[in-house]
C-alpha cells in the first residue's frame, strides 16, 4: 500500500492501513524511518505475503507502539535484493 523510496526523517504515525494485498509499507533506502501507533490489518488467511512493515536497506528505523494483524510477517527487514542490496551495502 505505501513505498517510500530513497527519503529521510519521516514518521507514520496514527495511522490504520487494512487489506494490502502485498507489503503494506516498504520504506526502501531510507534514513530515520519512525512508525508510532501504526495498525495494519491484513488478511490472516489465503494472503501469503501480506506483511506489515518491511524496511529495505534502511539506516535507523524505529517502530513502537503499533499493532499488526497480518497474513505473514509482522516485520521483516530486509537488505536488499540482489545486486541492489550489494549496492546498498
Amino acid at each position: 500500500l505505501v513505498e517510500l523510496m530513497h527519503s529521510e526523517h519521516f514518521v507514520v504515525s496514527n495511522v490504520t492501513l487494512r487489506n494490502s494485498p502485498f507489503w503494506t509499507v516498504h520504506p526502501y533506502m531510507c534514513r530515520h524511518v519512525r512508525a508510532t501507533n501504526l495498525t495494519i490489518l491484513n488478511p490472516n488467511h489465503d494472503a501469503p505475503n501480506t506483511d506489515g512493515f518491511d524496511p529495505d536497506s534502511c539506516q535507523d528505523v524505529v517502530i513502537e507502539d503499533s499493532f499488526f494483524d497480518v497474513g505473514d510477517d509482522g516485520v521483516a527487514i530486509k537488505s536488499g535484493w540482489d545486486c541492489f542490496g550489494y549496492e546498498a551495502a
